[in-house]
């Protein structure tokens, strides 16, 4: 039990009434901190003898004194004995308090002569009060600037001094408050406001349709809450400047003493009168030159230039009033550098650099503030030194200098753990803070340990500080809650994401029944994050319930203050858009979208350096959603408008937003890698590796995870378009890199590197080089597995994806059984991920069982093959029936598959059931969305029409063939890049069709049709396109026996006889 000792040592009978209320009000401060583990002990100077009060004074904390209208000759002594003891103890902390009734002016004579030996002689600050408010705010301060322990001071809506949420004094009653012109204004607005809100919404009410009712409506909406807001923001200023006060130490000038009273009366104009700066600046040059023999009045000087700033604080902050307080503080930090001069002011200034965003120049000033700590011979206090660090830590964090950032945010986390031992209760919610900072840091760099280790820390310290004092942290606690959650999900912890997501939300749920305006916006964002998880694992209902959720807060928020929230509601419709579409319900899917869309328009309309940004961010979004639906069209519209704003905002800041422009080509390059269009994808990827490879030579740490991806892509882009020099170039800068950063932090880039290494397999797996694919995925594998051990739940699906892609390398290079050993180890994983969550893994699993299927086929185990096919489709039709738009894609797929097994079989009634089903199916999709599944329609109508050829029903051949047909053209006139090559292929088809069915005129027709469409394939890509069109040259030989085609077919396989098609056309040509 800390126990502080106050003396209470009234003037005169007059204030005793004032003396009892102060005592009533100390009695109330010891029940609330009594939890806290403080002791308050009130003593009264009048009823102790000489000899008594010197006994006790030096053991005392704190004393006030009060005076009225008399200085009587005991008071005189006792201001004596308690200053005396102050000299030479630093203890007690004497607070001394003059009582008027109109104004300062109304002292007595008496009482103004000992108010002026204070001050004059005896450079001690008196305040004055004229309300037990005033007094009580004061009392307040003074021990919190004692930091006895960590209580919060606050102010409620009503305007109410609220310690740890209780009420205690009444700022109307504060002078400071009660006639700050500022804080007048902002509340006489704030009411017109109001009174102009209510009109409009009941106006509303009756006229919902009115447009320009509405815009009014939403006008005066957000005006009313940003005033509010800066109402809430200037009140919490005030609040520091009263914490300010009550911290003064030392001796100050006249000047800055009457300045100080005038702001404690809230007459902010007449404290910067009484300190008006071209004097100031003139005082300070001038004492500047002397400062080598007497460096205290230019330490006044300081004193009164941060005087200054604190007046200009408490006017509210503009553009002039900026520039003014930094001008005045480039002063004191040019006088730190130059004489040593001022010190104490360079925290403030860093603070102040930081609020405008100034980071570069913010450090600058910290350093210098920390190389001045360093000196062992400047007596530093552990509180501030430990503020100081904390501050480099988030400094360094934003300039994106991870090295320097840790080791401060490290060393802030030492020192308040010292401090924690001498005082949990004052520093224990420091701790928490540097802890969550802490562990933000590590999560951003990818140390999942680390980051885990420090979140958890923090919520331990919060926990505890909620039990005893709730309405105090429990905010902060949700806060990290909520972080908890976020980095759970991230690192695949499903039941620990769900656990700290559904605990910030009862938090916050608690909250909104307090006060719905200050916490209705975080509820809605745990409600937008609990939808995200959930629709990630596969609980939609649940997901469903949570969007919705947050929208409708979000939409009651706009009615409120469109401006403020808008942005949040257009995140939460896009993320539904994102939902709905995964569900297959386009239709809802795209109205969130457009809404989304619609907001992000008028919103950069309003505001373009604002919002232009978010906008581009949303058309890259937008993108990937219609190139996933197949909405080819809209996807490249939305990805360029994405662009063209991207090199826009580059143009006026490259550093800003080359990173974002680098995406957005990124992004280009793989829709059209996807649609085939190589020349614009190539384009845009150059383009990318053109800016990431820039900003890795400013900044390697930040940039070179990007750069890796790049390099993956333009990997991928040049092996699909057989340049495998440039492709194994890209794969093996992508490695190179991933290796390096591996090296310095494993947990952050495993993954990354494990994926480069499956993509190298699978280019020297095409490239016909199996021993480097091999290492590769083994290699791959064996990171995975280490993965594994550290966080099953996370890693186990990319576990089961390497088994796959080892599966099917080892069944190409015929090593069945090791083929079959990793399938059927990639299996059962699955089926233990489908037991905790079947939603999210069942349609995986049914993949898998799938290409099981297709594997026991071509290994001539039919009765296997068959047990995987029906597991696959029993899955997918379950699937099916609760989400049809979503599965019935992979229900075609599989019944392909066994239309496919059942011909092998010579079981053809089955297989023609599942090659019509399958068509069913996708002439469904079909009519909700042609761009998407007219290409996979076509496919299936090629393969039934061999199947039907194969079964000698020439007229169904025919048929399916030429409906085939008749969809490819359509395709190629909207994208010949894309669909040419399946076009070519069914011209093909069909001539061998109308070949073997003696139709040598429609076979010679097609035949030449296919053969044109290669020939110009060829010109594009010869390595890709030159064995199908020597297989056609000779068949169109066989056809017409024109021994022209006959030497084109031989010219080019004599070429490229590593293809099988090749060697067989020369064995053919050499033969004959």
């Amino acid at each position: 039990m800390k126990n502080i000792k106050i003396f209470l040592v009234p003037s005169s009978d007059a204030v005793e009434c004032d003396m009892t209320e102060v005592r009533d009000f100390f009695r109330q401060l010891n029940e609330m901190y009594f939890d806290s583990g403080i002791n308050f002990s009130i003593l009264n100077a009048n009823e102790m003898t000489e000899n008594e009060l010197k006994e006790h004074v030096a053991d005392s904390d704190l004393s006030f004194f009060l005076f009225f209208e008399d200085v009587s000759d005991y008071m005189r002594s006792c201001f004596d004995i308690f200053f005396e003891s102050f000299k030479k103890t630093d203890k007690p902390k004497i607070v001394t308090y003059f009582k008027y009734t109109e104004s300062p002016n109304d002292m007595t004579d008496a009482v103004r002569e000992f108010s002026q030996m204070l001050g004059n002689e005896l450079k001690h600050y008196y305040n004055n009060y004229n309300s037990i408010d005033t007094l009580k705010l004061g009392i307040l301060m003074q021990i919190k600037v004692m930091r006895l322990d960590a209580s919060q001071i606050t102010i409620s809506d009503d305007g109410m001094i609220c310690l740890n949420g209780q009420p205690v004094a009444d700022t109307s009653k504060i002078p400071m408050f009660e006639f700050n012109d500022r804080l007048n204004e902002l509340k006489s607005r704030y009411d017109e406001l109001t009174k102009e809100w209510g009109r409009l919404r009941t106006l509303r009410m009756d006229d919902p349709n009115n447009e320009e009712l509405y815009f009014e409506f939403s006008r005066v909406a957000t005006e009313r809450d940003d005033t509010k807001k800066a109402l809430r923001e200037f009140e919490d200023l005030l609040l520091k400047t009263s914490e300010e006060l009550a911290a003064k130490k030392g001796e100050m000038s006249p000047r800055q003493a009457e300045a100080y009273r005038l702001l404690e009366m809230g007459d902010v104009d007449g404290a910067c009168e009484i300190l008006p700066l071209d004097e100031l600046l003139e005082d300070f040059r001038r004492n500047r030159r002397f400062a080598e023999n007497a460096t205290a009045p230019l330490e006044t000087n300081v004193e009164e230039l941060a005087t200054r700033i604190t007046a200009l604080n408490m006017k509210g902050l503009n553009k002039d009033i900026v520039a003014e307080i930094r001008r005045i503080y480039e002063k004191i930090y040019d006088l730190c550098r130059n004489k040593h001069i001022g010190w104490s002011k360079l925290y403030d200034y860093a603070s102040f650099l930081e609020d405008q965003n100034d980071y570069t120049k913010a450090i600058k000033v910290a350093e210098k503030l920390n190389w001045y700590y360093s000196d062992p011979d400047n007596k530093v206090d552990e509180y501030d030194l430990g503020r100081l660090y904390n501050l480099l830590g988030i400094l360094y964090k934003a300039q994106n200098q991870p090295k320097e950032s840790e080791k401060y945010y490290l060393a802030a986390i030492e020192i308040r753990k010292r401090l924690v031992e001498k005082n949990a209760d004052a520093y224990e919610p420091d701790l928490a803070t540097s802890y969550n900072n802490a562990g933000a840091f590590y999560k951003k760099q990818g140390q999942s340990d680390k980051a885990e280790k420090y979140y958890l820390a923090a919520i331990e310290i919060r926990e505890r500080l909620v039990e005893k004092n709730a309405d105090a942290y429990e905010q902060d606690l949700a806060t990290s809650y909520n972080n908890a959650g976020i980095f759970y999900d991230n690192q695949g912890k499903r039941d620990k994401a769900e656990k700290y997501y559904l605990a910030a939300i009862e938090i916050r749920k608690r909250l909104v029944e307090k006060n719905a305006d200050a916490y209705e916006p975080a509820l809605a964002t745990s409600y937008n994050n609990a939808g995200n998880f959930y629709s990630d694992h596969g609980q939609h209902e649940k997901a469903e319930k949570y969007y919705l959720a947050a929208i409708e807060i979000r939409e009651r928020l706009v009615e409120k203050n469109a401006d403020a929230y808008e942005p949040d509601l257009a995140m939460s419709y896009y993320n539904a858009g994102n939902f709905y579409s995964d569900q297959g319900q386009p239709d809802k899917a795209e109205k969130y979208y457009l809404d989304a869309m619609e907001i992000y328009k008028r919103l950069a309309e309003k505001n373009a350096d604002a919002y232009e940004p978010d906008l581009a961010a949303f058309y890259n979004n937008a993108g990937a959603l219609y190139s996933d639906q197949g909405q080819s069209d809209k996807a490249e519209k939305y990805y360029l408008d994405a662009i063209e704003i991207y090199e826009r905002l580059v143009e006026k800041n490259a550093d800003a937003y080359e990173p974002y422009l680098a995406k957005s080509y990124n992004n280009a390059g793989v829709f059209y890698k996807d649609h085939g269009q190589p020349e614009k994808a190539e384009k845009y990827y150059l383009a990318a590796i053109g800016i990431r490879e820039r900003l890795v030579e400013k900044n390697a740490d930040a940039y070179e995870p990007y750069i890796a991806d790049s390099y993956n892509n333009a990997g991928l882009f040049y092996a699909k378009q057989n340049q495998p020099e440039k492709a194994e170039k890209y794969y093996l800068a992508a490695i190179e890199i991933y290796e390096r950063l591996v090296k310095k932090n494993a947990d952050a880039y495993e993954q990354d590197l494990a994926g480069s290494y499956n993509n190298a397999g699978v280019f020297y797996k095409k490239q016909g080089q199996p021993i480097k694919a091999e290492k590769y995925y083994l290699d791959a594998m064996e990171i995975y597995k280490r993965l594994v051990e550290r966080n099953p739940e996370a890693y186990e699906p990319d576990l089961a994806g390497s088994y796959i892609i080892a599966g099917l390398f080892y069944k190409d290079q015929g090593q069945s059984d090791k083929a079959e050993k990793y399938y059927l180890a990639a299996i059962e994983i699955y089926k233990r991920l489908v037991e905790k969550n079947a939603d999210a893994y069942e349609p995986v699993l049914a993949g898998i069982y799938n290409i099981a299927g297709i594997f026991y086929k071509n290994q001539g185990q039919p009765e296997k093959a068959e047990k995987y096919y029906l597991a696959a489709m029993e899955i997918k039709e379950r699937l099916v029936k609760k989400n049809a738009y979503a599965y019935e894609p992979a229900l075609a797929t599989s019944y392909n598959s066994a239309g496919n097994f059942y011909s092998d079989q010579g079981q053809f009634e089955k297989a023609e059931k599942y090659f019509l089903d399958a068509i069913e199916i996708e002439k469904r999709l079909v009519e909700k969305n042609a761009d998407a599944y007219e290409p996979y329609l076509a496919m299936s109508y090629n393969n039934v029409g061999g199947f039907y050829d194969d079964q000698n029903q020439p007229d169904k051949a025919e048929k399916y063939y030429l409906a085939a047909i008749e969809i490819y053209e359509r395709l190629v006139k909207k994208n010949a890049d894309a669909h040419e090559p399946a076009l070519a292929t069914s011209y093909y088809n069909a001539g061998s069709f109308y070949s073997e069915h003696g139709q040598s005129d429609k076979a010679e027709e097609y035949y030449l049709d296919a053969i044109g469409i290669y020939e110009r394939l060829v010109k594009r890509n010869p390595d890709a396109y030159e064995p199908a069109l020597a297989t056609i040259y000779i068949s169109y030989y066989l056809l017409k026996e024109d021994k022209t085609y006959l030497d084109k077919a031989y010219e080019i396989a004599k070429r490229r006889q590593d293809d099988p098609r090749c060697r067989y056309i020369v064995e053919f040509v050499e033969s004959h």
